[in-house]
């Protein structure tokens, strides 16, 4: 970053900051005034310092194209995490350090963003058609919404897309991540705290609830949250009000949620950890998200759409793909759905040297995430949210590769060795991509 444009507030004097900038090189700009930072933001910056409320309360800061850097004290460590990639790109802890800052210079730009453009959802005429003809019809209603499948299909694509097409679209899209919640904080970040609440409770804080009042929310792997959380919880979706810890009245929160898990619901209620009050609370209108390997018809469209979207983001003039390197795409297995193919093209069009991706290195691709995924399975540190059916999977093709190996390759021999047929071993080895 050459040009920085930073942003105090009222109180926060960030301690030196704008010193440490320009002992890096750096042309730092100050201003004090919400008035006078909405005009400064017309000029183009690299960079835009700020605490980190002003980036929820001044709507041209979350919105700039600037490289947007929040300024908060540990105790709001959820809500950077929470903000990450969304209303802020990076973050610097008080009291700041001048190496910190320096990183945070170094660190790549975002790419140029579009405010409120909405991202497109591939498969809505074909794979996806029935899911999308329900969330459409749940859009026009103020219900709640709760979205099933395995990770990566897609979830919060189709929660942000009900959002804007329903009544409350003028409203807030608050979008919380629940199984990233740091132990203890769920409460806190949900309904908020005021000053005093807690150790560490340094300054009244805004809990998600309110930030969604008139707006929707949208609670991301719900199913990872205690018990404790989900009585709490279902109180508030069944009063409309909220009490931030420490405070001795409660909120009015008018929100719509849109809920959202990868896990089944209903064998945890069956085990206890899930409340089956709650499960019927959110799932008023449910909607399941079939994964990629159920709607194989939709793969080329979303090649063409991702290479078309990191070709634009990494500002690379023209990128094609072979037909083999797309067929190969195609018949790949991934188990992590769109967003691991979605990860996939942009390697992809980042390590492409011509204008070409070819067949090898999508060759390379694919037998490096292959490798990848037995290493899942030999260690079997299942990611939270994890499905028994995906877990499943990543143990036979771990199990069907070993074999394979103790055989030196020999289909025929290994085919015996696991007591199947050739055919299924085929059928296998091209569903897993073993080679």
């Amino acid at each position: 970053m050459n040009r920085v444009l930073v942003f105090f507030g009222e109180e926060s004097q960030f301690g030196g900051l704008t010193l440490m900038l320009r002992r890096a090189g750096v042309q730092a700009t100050t201003t004090r005034s919400a008035t006078a930072l909405r005009s400064a933001l017309a000029d183009p910056y690299d960079g835009v310092i700020a605490p980190m409320e002003s980036f929820a309360s001044i709507p041209e800061l979350s919105g700039c194209t600037a490289q947007r850097i929040a300024v908060a004290d540990r105790s709001q460590a959820a809500e950077l995490e929470l903000a990450l990639g969304r209303s802020i790109d990076d973050y610097l802890i008080e009291p700041i350090r001048e190496e910190e800052v320096r990183l945070a210079l170094l660190r790549p730009p975002t790419p140029h963003r579009i405010p409120n453009q909405p991202d497109p959802i591939v498969g809505i005429e074909s794979g996806l058609a029935e899911p999308w003809k329900v969330a459409q019809k749940a859009a026009g209603f103020d219900a709640d919404v709760l979205l099933t499948g395995e990770s990566g299909t897609g979830k919060e694509l189709f929660a942000r897309a009900i959002h804007r097409l329903s009544k409350r679209s003028a409203g807030a899209f608050v979008p919380v991540n629940c199984a990233s919640i740091p132990k203890g904080l769920a409460e806190s970040l949900l309904f908020g705290h005021v000053e005093g609440a807690f150790t560490g409770a340094h300054a009244t804080t805004t809990g998600v609830f309110t930030k969604a009042h008139k707006g929707t929310l949208f609670l991301d792997e719900v199913g990872d949250f205690s018990e404790e959380i989900q009585v709490k919880l279902l109180r508030a979706l069944q009063t409309g009000e909220v009490q931030p810890l420490g405070a001795p009245r409660t909120e009015t929160a008018d929100v719509r949620v849109v809920a959202a898990t990868s896990r089944d619901l209903q064998a945890m209620i069956a085990s206890g950890q899930f409340r089956e009050d709650l499960y019927y609370r959110l799932a008023v209108i449910p909607i399941e998200l079939p994964p990629l390997r159920e709607r194989p018809g939709d793969i080329e469209a979303l090649i063409e759409h991702f290479l078309e979207t990191f070709a634009t983001r990494h500002q690379v003039q023209h990128v094609i793909i072979s037909s083999a390197a797309k067929q190969m795409l195609m018949e790949a297995s991934w188990p992590g759905n769109v967003r691991e193919l979605q990860n996939a093209i942009e390697r992809l069009v980042v390590l492409c040297d011509g204008e070409e991706i070819g067949a090898d290195l999508v060759h390379r691709e694919i037998r490096a995430r292959s490798a990848e995924a037995r290493a899942k399975g030999r260690s079997l540190h299942m990611s939270q949210g994890q499905t028994l059916k995906q877990a499943m999977r990543l143990v036979e093709a771990e199990f069907i590769q070993n074999a394979l190996d103790a055989c030196d390759g020999k289909r025929g021999e290994c085919a015996k060795h696991l007591a199947i047929s050739q055919r299924t071993l085929l059928y296998k080895l091209k569903e897993y991509d073993i080679h």
